[in-house]
């Protein structure tokens, strides 16, 4: 979800913090041994706990995660209209390349839409996602709405 719905510098932060509190984790669990020297027993007794318990936090997680898995490969891909509502939430947060490429996904890769090899609106659309996957000029938001908007109107009308 962070990597997905955010801006780019929010991901950014959220990742920075992220990484800086497990260092600084990482850095107070190596100075304990260091300052207190515990016997070779007692530190490769504690070590053994802490591989239990993370052992048991990982194996809960997984039962829980699973489930869920199951039923996102049972349910097929998203519906069209929900990516377009999801490529319009990237454009709102300014990801106009990002958003561009979803919508057109949503119109032109979804199976549960017609083939419309002859419909000159796909090739305008399959322009745009190029121009937002090239790495040449910057594409303007007027741009990324005219694509979003021949993205839902093929949506809405796939037998054109």
């Amino acid at each position: 979800m962070v990597q997905r719905e955010t801006h780019e510098l929010d991901r950014g932060r959220a990742f920075a913090r992220f990484d800086t509190r497990f260092q600084l984790a990482w850095v107070l669990g190596a100075l304990m041994p260091v300052l207190l020297r515990p016997p070779l027993r007692v530190g490769f007794s504690l070590l053994a706990l802490g591989l239990a318990v993370g052992l048991v936090l990982y194996l809960s997680a997984l039962r829980s995660v699973q489930p869920e898995a199951a039923r996102r490969q049972d349910a097929g891909p998203a519906p069209p209209d929900e990516v377009l509502a999801t490529a319009r939430r990237l454009l709102d947060a300014g990801e106009e390349r990002s958003a561009v490429v979803l919508a057109a996904s949503a119109a032109l890769d979804h199976p549960r839409l017609a083939v419309r090899g002859g419909d000159s609106r796909c090739g305008e659309l399959a322009t745009f996602r190029r121009r937002a996957l090239g790495d040449g000029e910057p594409l303007s938001t007027e741009a990324a709405v005219a694509a979003l908007d021949l993205a839902a109107d093929l949506i809405d009308c796939p037998s054109r």
